[in-house]
């Protein structure tokens, strides 16, 4: 019977592509022989091997992202530089607060000194005598918008916070 075991083995081993073994492979129970197995020795050796590979790797990594790191810095520290070329200098006034001391300036001028004809005399014979925005009856002339003349309504609705300062007089016809 082991004949046919043998045979049927051999079929079996040629379905799965496995080359043959030889008999004197087969050991005592019938099985495979083993492969010889790596001493303790070896096994260390191997490991160790694989370690310090394995930090070779690591280290290589490490000193590109310190590369990358120190590239980074530069290019922060270029940036820094050139703001700081931008920014204006602390002995010269910003631009902003110029223009903010402008405008205080101008709005103190505009408060103090209400629009008056040069002539000193109004040119009412010219002036029609309704609203410059809405054409009804007249009733403020506004001393700061170029003594325009308004109604009750459009001189409280058109002059907003800006325009609160204002003076105002009753219009006759």
């Amino acid at each position: 019977m082991s004949s046919v075991d043998d045979l049927i083995a051999q079929r079996l081993k040629k379905l799965k592509n496995e080359p043959e073994i030889s008999s004197s492979a087969v050991g005592a129970t019938g099985g495979l022989a083993r492969v010889p197995r790596k001493t303790d020795a070896e096994c260390i050796d191997e490991l160790l091997e694989k370690m310090s590979s394995e930090v070779q790797l690591d280290s290589a990594g490490e000193s590109r992202s310190v590369d990358v790191d120190s590239e980074i810095q530069a290019r922060l520290e270029r940036l820094k530089d050139w703001t700081r070329k931008l920014q204006p200098s602390p002995t010269k006034p910003a631009l902003r607060d110029v223009v903010d001391q402008v405008m205080a300036d101008v709005a103190v001028i505009e408060i103090s000194e209400p629009d008056t004809p040069p002539s000193g005399q109004e040119d009412d014979a010219d002036e029609l005598p309704w609203c410059v925005i809405c054409n009804e009856d007249a009733a403020l002339r506004c001393l700061g918008c170029s003594r325009d003349l308004y109604c009750q309504r459009c001189f409280k609705e058109f002059h907003d916070e800006e325009d609160e300062m204002h003076l105002s007089e009753a219009y006759k016809n």
